[in-house]
């Protein structure tokens, strides 16, 4: 039997002039020879890259098919992917080069970014209200200490009793929050459900003094 080498093997892998898209291989030179790599070439010259995978069109049809999707897709008016379609035939026609498929100027009609479609075929505001989050705004909350806010969460621990250990419940936390700089003014820690007797410890908390406060849970703070 004729025993072939590694590189006659491989060689069987190149692709023929009918099969355009199979990527050529090569072997790695300067190998032993039981112990050949093989490595995939890069692209063509002249081929790009885009949406959805790599291109197989020429640059003059990829640059065409660009253009009539800015020029055509990408409008106020939003007319239909076949207008597309046929202003690419119509300039690779006047080129004099080989028009491509309708399926393909779909998908890269279809590969264009969907905020950058509602942007140019609708609006910038319609864009924004849809990609970008809602910033709302506070009535009356225009600097520090015009609106507070009190609000209610329960902790994730659980007190338990000094002498058996048990679990009683888990207290909850009530603080105060100045609107315009989020900032915590004050706070309350209470084993009852959220009520007004907790709300109305986290308003006094917020509004006296916090200095000897400061002082009994060994924080220096002027």
């Amino acid at each position: 039997m004729r025993s072939h080498s590694a590189a006659e093997a491989i060689a069987g892998l190149a692709p023929s002039k009918r099969s355009p898209g199979r990527r050529p291989y090569r072997v790695q030179s300067g190998c032993p020879r039981r112990r050949c790599g093989i490595q995939v070439l890069p692209p063509q010259a002249g081929r790009i890259h885009t949406l959805p995978s790599l291109s197989r069109l020429p640059n003059k049809v990829n640059a065409i098919i660009e253009s009539a999707i800015k020029k055509i897709y990408l409008k106020a008016e939003q007319p239909d992917v076949s207008a597309v379609i046929e202003e690419v035939q119509l300039q690779c026609f006047k080129a004099n080069i080989k028009k491509p498929h309708p399926v393909t100027v779909r998908r890269r009609v279809a590969a264009v970014p969907d905020r950058l479609k509602l942007e140019k075929r609708q609006s910038r505001k319609a864009a924004a209200e849809k990609y970008e989050p809602i910033k709302g705004h506070f009535p009356g909350a225009d600097y520090p200490l015009a609106v507070a806010q009190i609000d209610h969460t329960p902790m994730d621990v659980v007190v338990v009793d000094e002498e058996h250990r048990q679990p009683i419940q888990r207290p909850s936390l009530t603080v105060v929050i100045d609107v315009y700089s989020r900032m915590v003014l004050g706070f309350a820690i209470y084993l009852e459900k959220p009520s007004a007797f907790a709300a109305g410890l986290a308003i006094a908390h917020a509004v006296l003094p916090k200095e000897d406060w400061l002082a009994g849970v060994g924080v220096q703070a002027q």
